[in-house]
């Protein structure tokens, strides 16, 4: 069976945190993420470039003592001025 690309994968916390400093540095924020070790639900920190020891889950409640984590890279770059064509944009 082929592997699902789509699925969320967690990296160790210092792999994790040392990517997520290289895009800090840059410029960019980060939020951090991790998956819910009870129920498997994909939780993100609300706090941006912050990563902490334990997060809760907002679908089951349980605590989850983070081994691993994700993260999501934002950067800001101004305001698009040039509609994009329609065969640009993708339902998917």
């Amino acid at each position: 069976m082929a592997e699902d690309k789509r699925k969320p994968k967690d990296i160790p916390i210092q792999e994790a945190l040392t990517l997520a400093q290289k895009w800090m540095d840059s410029g960019c924020t980060v939020f951090f993420k991790f998956t819910c070790e009870n129920c498997g639900a994909r939780q993100t920190f609300s706090e941006p470039n912050t990563l902490y020891a334990k997060g809760k889950c907002e679908e089951c409640g349980h605590i989850t003592a983070l081994k691993e984590a994700g993260f999501m890279v934002i950067k800001v770059s101004g305001a698009l001025t040039t509609p994009l064509p329609d065969e640009s944009i993708s339902p998917n």
